[in-house]
């Protein structure tokens, strides 16, 4: 499965999967699947789409879409609106940094779109890795590392 690992300082920390065709990234918990707690990251700053390939025995192909940020959205310290992720691409998002970690031919399942109905934008988390069950309404929250030192100079 295609991940979304944040580092600091140079370490990897959290992992997000990448379980569903768009997962949505910013600094609001009602609007994204992986919420930052970073004055820098815009509402809505990001999405990564997941789609079919092409070339059927390819898998599925990811792409970073910017929504319009404030701090806009960097791959490899590029500034981007749009762009096919790779294996090992960096992205930042305002003082973050993740590794878009995924296999040569990574697969997803597209149910919702293969029965003819919109994929939902609901924001939805795995409960166990070993459950296929889904709970609406959750986020997945990332806080910046060394935020609190921040604001307790402040």
């Amino acid at each position: 499965m295609a991940e979304l690992i944040q580092y600091a300082n140079g370490v990897p920390g959290i992992r997000f999967n990448i379980d569903k065709p768009v997962i949505r990234i910013g600094r609001s918990e009602i609007h994204n699947d992986i919420c930052v707690a970073d004055a820098y990251v815009s509402k809505e700053h990001a999405l990564i789409e997941a789609r079919l390939s092409e070339v059927p025995s390819a898998g599925c192909e990811f792409f970073i879409h910017d929504l319009g940020s404030t701090n806009k959205t960097y791959v490899n310290k590029k500034r981007v609106s749009s762009l096919r992720l790779k294996n090992n691409d960096m992205v930042y998002l305002g003082r973050n940094m993740f590794r878009f970690i995924c296999s040569e031919n990574e697969s997803m399942v597209f149910p919702e779109a293969e029965a003819g109905h919109p994929v939902s934008n609901q924001t939805l988390e795995i409960v166990s890795t070993d459950s296929a069950q889904l709970c609406p309404g959750f986020s997945r929250r990332l806080r910046v590392l060394g935020t609190e030192s921040l604001l307790g100079s402040v």
